[in-house]
């Protein structure tokens, strides 16, 4: 309900202050509202830039949106170098957890006010997990 993928059957949904209740998905991305669905939904026949540039299309059509996607390329890559090895190489044949890297990249390359992370460690290894995202954002370990 919350990206708009599904309608929900009564009340309303609010985000920022505004009612996004029926909102269509791409208009709920444009607000700041990004989702990144459990089962990572990634496009294994592309690469990993192509992968991670496609979070990035709604920004990429406004003024400056080009540059600003270079940029928070760079810091998507920071997060998770091991994408930055790997920008060419198709999403299909890397492990489950570079597929998540891949899934939440994607995510935070639309510079989300709001990311939401549905089974954001699946997949992955847990030293890997608490290495990256709890010291990143901060989270204690045994919190997730």
């Amino acid at each position: 309900m919350l990206s708009g993928l599904i309608r929900p059957s009564a009340g309303r949904v609010r985000f920022g202050g505004v009612d996004i209740t029926g909102s269509a998905p791409a208009a709920i991305v444009a607000a700041g509202l990004i989702h990144v669905p459990e089962g990572r939904r990634i496009f294994a026949n592309l690469s990993v830039r192509e992968n991670l540039l496609l979070g990035a299309f709604v920004r990429t059509t406004k003024k400056g949106g080009r540059a600003e996607r270079g940029r928070t390329l760079a810091e998507v890559l920071e997060i998770f170098p091991r994408l930055g090895e790997r920008l060419g190489q198709s999403v299909g044949s890397m492990s489950g957890g570079e597929q998540q890297m891949v899934a939440i990249g994607r995510g935070l390359m639309g510079r989300p006010r709001l990311l939401i992370l549905d089974e954001p460690s699946l997949g992955c290894r847990r030293c890997w997990w608490s290495r990256t995202c709890c010291s990143r954002w901060a989270l204690p370990a045994g919190r997730m």
